[in-house]
């Protein structure tokens, strides 16, 4: 949970890999209920960190204004 200078909620789900078809519900869960019952009238926004998200999750995402999607890619190389 973070807040910005507007006193606006900012919700971040972070999870560790793809495959999550339920993560747009859950970020919209809590979103809703900070909208409902701590915002104050304040703007909540959910942020979705994952790994390859999947075209579901892609259209779930697009049709709510109120979240937001970042993908991650980690890569390794080997030095030696």
């Amino acid at each position: 949970m973070c807040v910005d200078e507007q006193d606006n909620f900012y919700i971040i789900e972070l999870k560790k890999d793809s495959g999550y078809d339920d993560a747009y519900k859950q970020i919209k869960n809590y979103v809703d209920y900070f909208e409902k019952n701590r915002a104050q009238g304040k703007k909540v926004f959910g942020i979705l960190c994952l790994n390859s998200p999947t075209e579901k999750l892609l259209q779930d995402v697009r049709q709510d204004k109120r979240i937001r999607l970042f993908e991650y890619k980690i890569s390794y190389n080997e030095l030696f």
